[in-house]
């Protein structure tokens, strides 16, 4: 019976929608009447909502409730008028929040993230806001109702938190081969990116004959930081079938093509897999390093004609493991690592005589057999890194300008608190922001770096900042490790320029207009204001401009970072902003 009542009464509520609309936010009291079943109804100018917008529609009851009364509130969201177009799915719907009986309150949040994170695109459109107030009688036939409709802006932080490794002695590090594939010469379009053997030399089953060369690779520089010397490298193969009299089986450095990496494709080939199946785009093949995308320089692919290590392969070696290395092979190594060109990887090729073919283990084949890069190095210093998506991370700050924070000479590499480098690649054009740490403190250091940047994509219009943490000789799982946020603006103290006033992406403060208040937009301060978002040190003086410390000449700030950048050096590297820096959080 009541939701027939509700659904009765929202029809009549509709019926008489107010013509003009009205900005955010909207504050006000209503007055409910019983006698002539009056609710409240408001159309909203959703383009005065902030950039990544949750609306909020809040109703309470203001006076208390008269003993055995039961008020019930319930705010409907409809009619949504919008003419863009959203990439977003199913952007808007009829939304209802029900209080329940006897409450006297509701609240009400539509979250309108999801449809389209660009700054205005909400412009000249409208919801219709009703509140009904359910729970009055003839003895008490009115109820007065406070109600405040808001927009606010929600994001996640951007933090991520990582373990870092400060052990600097020597390691080894066993590398799976990342993709493999073998290339057919008398079938130029087929492969065997997926099958479960590689193989090398020249075939010969009349009238079928035919070179074979495979192509293999490695992740040396996920595995391995670049900021590594390679003290060996060893390459294992599995070889499980040799034809004919055998004969030298060769290791060659791959070339990268003029504008892509070779592909391995999917397709499988029949049997022991000597002759290839068809290769599906995009594949490496006789022809092609990606078909039909970039064909090799020469057919049969690209690479150097010296080999980086050489060894004799004999029928009586099938079922074996081959470990070859040698100093080319180890120097080849440290440039994947030191540059991460690491995608073409190597070339197999086996001997020339006809009929002479080896067949070795591909990264499908059995566990045991399948080909892995072993490599010893020795890590300089601490390095790690990272990638967050700006889909996740991003906020809009309505063009304000944001400074790096202890990036004294603009270069885009903040220095941090305890002496270490974090680099932020430009994420334009692709959603996927990549970060480097690197450490020159002392390894021994117990305690939480960290690296704030900002986010510039300008395929969404959005503006934004993330932060890393990384932690040394601490467990990042463990919560008591984690630094506290005082003022809880989405940026960690160790991190804050002003750790003690908002400045952060989830809560700010009015640079002007009505100076301190807590903000999220500039059109919160009042005309004319500013809402401190984005940690703004006007002087570069590392303190934000929220802290409301008399700002120097920006020449004079930047003296003072270079001095204070030089204390860090020789003593405990604190921003000026924080008494101490951060060891052992409780």
């Amino acid at each position: 019976m009541r939701i027939a009542t509700l659904l009765g009464l929202l029809l009549l509520t509709m019926s008489a929608m107010p013509a003009a609309t009205e900005p955010l936010p909207i504050e006000t009291t209503f007055e409910s009447n019983h006698l002539d079943n009056q609710n409240y109804v408001v159309t909203v100018d959703l383009g005065t909502l902030p950039a990544r917008p949750v609306l909020v529609v809040e109703a309470k009851t203001i006076a208390p409730h008269e003993p055995g009364r039961d008020i019930g509130l319930d705010i409907y969201a409809y009619n949504w008028q919008f003419h863009s177009n959203h990439p977003g799915p199913n952007c808007y719907a009829p939304s209802w929040a029900p209080s329940g009986v006897g409450i006297g309150e509701a609240k009400l949040e539509v979250s309108l993230i999801e449809c389209d994170p660009r700054p205005g695109f909400l412009a000249g459109e409208t919801v219709d806001i009703t509140v009904m107030v359910f729970g009055m009688t003839f003895l008490n036939p009115t109820e007065l109702v406070r109600i405040t409709i808001r927009g606010e802006t929600r994001v996640p932080t951007g933090t991520s938190a990582q373990q870092v490794d400060t052990v600097l002695s020597n390691k080894t590090a066993i590398i799976p081969a990342s993709k493999d594939t073998v290339l057919y010469s008398e079938a130029p379009n087929a492969s065997n990116g997926a099958g479960q053997s590689l193989w090398a030399g020249r075939y010969q089953s009349l009238p079928t004959v035919g070179l074979r060369r495979s192509l293999l690779a490695f992740d040396v520089s996920s595995a391995i930081p670049p900021v590594s010397t390679i003290d060996a490298a060893k390459l294992t193969l599995g070889v499980i079938g040799v034809a004919g009299p055998g004969g030298p089986l060769s290791v060659h450095r791959a070339l990268h093509g003029p504008t892509m990496h070779w592909d391995e494709g999917n397709a499988d080939a029949p049997g022991s897999e000597i002759t290839g199946a068809a290769s599906g785009w995009p594949a490496a093949d006789w022809q092609y390093r990606s078909r039909p995308y970039e064909a090799w320089s020469a057919p049969g692919g690209d690479f150097l004609a010296a080999p980086l290590v050489e060894t004799l392969v004999s029928p009586p070696q099938a079922s074996s493991l081959l470990d070859l290395s040698s100093e080319e092979l180890r120097a080849s190594v440290q440039e994947m690592a030191s540059t991460g060109a690491d995608d073409d990887g190597f070339v197999l090729e086996g001997p020339d005589t006809p009929g002479a073919v080896i067949q070795i283990a591909s990264r499908e084949s059995t566990p045991g057999q399948r080909p892995t890069l072993h490599v010893d190095y020795t890590k300089n210093e601490i390095y790690e890194s990272g990638i967050l998506h700006t889909g996740v991370v991003t906020f809009v700050d309505e063009g304000q300008n944001f400074r790096w924070i202890y990036d004294v000479d603009h270069d885009d590499i903040a220095v941090t608190s305890i002496g270490g480098l974090c680099q932020v690649v430009d994420p334009t054009p692709s959603n996927f922001l990549h970060y480097t740490y690197r450490y020159q403190g002392s390894p021994g250091y117990t305690g939480v770096d960290c690296c704030v940047w900002q986010i510039d994509a300008p395929q969404t219009g959005t503006i934004g900042t993330g932060q890393a943490l990384f932690f040394h000789n601490l467990d990042a799982s463990d919560p008591a490790n984690m630094p506290p946020d005082t003022d809880q603006d989405g940026i960690r103290n160790p991190c804050d320029n002003c750790a003690q006033v908002p400045n952060g992406p989830l809560r700010g403060s009015c640079l002007s207009g009505t100076l301190g208040t807590i903000c999220r937009s500039n059109s919160e301060c009042g005309a004319g204001g500013i809402c401190s978002l984005s940690q703004e040190d006007a002087n570069v003086d590392f303190t934000g401009d929220a802290c409301a410390v008399p700002e120097s000449s920006p020449v004079m700030g930047l003296v003072a970072g270079v001095g204070v950048l030089t204390a860090w050096s020789r003593r405990s590297r604190c921003p000026p902003a924080h008494s101490a820096h951060w060891s052992v959080f409780q």
